[in-house]
């Protein structure tokens, strides 16, 4: 309906710290089922295998969005986090990225980063971020942003969160 109605939309990948979820395929799944063009803005970590995402990376401004433990309090007789439990979030600026993800984890996060500024660079190719993209050049932040609430607002991306 929104895109009939051209409205522009989001999306929110929900429950990705249950087993079986991934990000990568709900986002196929977006872009065949609906022929929409998901730009994902979001990029989890997982500590471990089967684990709950510990970290997201913002790739727009590339910072870490890092939960910590929840508080005693927030446990349950068992030891289980409590459903709603208040857990502390902490971001980190990219500059630190390398030292808190290690190197293998920044390069996916380096990696994923390129692919979203290819994919803006391919949906307005006249467009600020098209020209550095295809000079080699940095995309500022500020004008990834820019060019994405532009392409959204036109109804040619929608912007993919997780969580």
């Amino acid at each position: 309906q929104a895109t009939r109605h051209r409205v522009p939309a989001v999306a929110f990948v929900n429950k990705i710290d249950r087993e079986g979820a991934h990000v990568n395929e709900a986002v196929t799944s977006l872009r065949e089922r609906l022929s929409i063009e998901p730009l994902l803005l979001q990029l989890p970590i997982f500590a471990e295998a089967g684990a709950p995402p510990s970290t997201l990376v913002d790739l727009v401004g590339r910072e870490i969005v890092c939960w910590g433990d929840p508080a005693p309090a927030d446990l349950n007789a068992g030891g289980c986090r409590q459903r709603g439990a208040v857990r502390q979030m902490v971001r980190v600026p990219a500059s630190e990225c390398a030292l808190h993800l290690g190197e293998e984890i920044n390069e996916k996060v380096v990696q994923a980063r390129a692919a979203l500024v290819e994919a803006v660079a391919e949906l307005d190719d006249e467009g600020p971020v098209s020209e550095l993209f295809l000079m080699g050049d940095e995309v500022p932040a500020q004008l990834l942003r820019e060019n994405i609430r532009a392409l959204t607002l036109a109804g040619r991306a929608v912007p993919t969160f997780c969580g």
